[in-house]
């Protein structure tokens, strides 16, 4: 519970210096090797750990949360959820 009180006690101390966010596309069009999908990015909550999971992505992207100019001083964290595919091969 104690926790929990942090947390959004922290949310709530950071949320005034994230500001702007940026979406950025990491290919000009579709990732090499999905240029001949014929699917649509899915979502899926109803998995094992009851997390939102994304696939069948065609066009990654990375979303940048920035300061304020004012604030910027160069420093920056990178956030690298880990993500899963497996293959069968018979």
């Amino acid at each position: 519970m104690k926790l929990s009180f942090l947390a959004v006690g922290f949310a709530l101390l950071i949320s005034p210096l994230v500001k702007a966010q940026k979406v950025i596309k990491l290919y000009d069009g579709k990732a090499p090797g999905s240029e001949s999908w014929t699917w649509d990015e899915a979502e899926n909550t109803t998995n094992m750990f009851k997390t939102r999971v994304v696939y069948n992505v065609s066009t990654p992207t990375i979303t940048a949360y920035l300061p304020s100019p004012d604030r910027a001083n160069g420093t920056a964290v990178i956030v690298a959820p880990g993500g899963g595919v497996s293959y069968a091969v018979n």
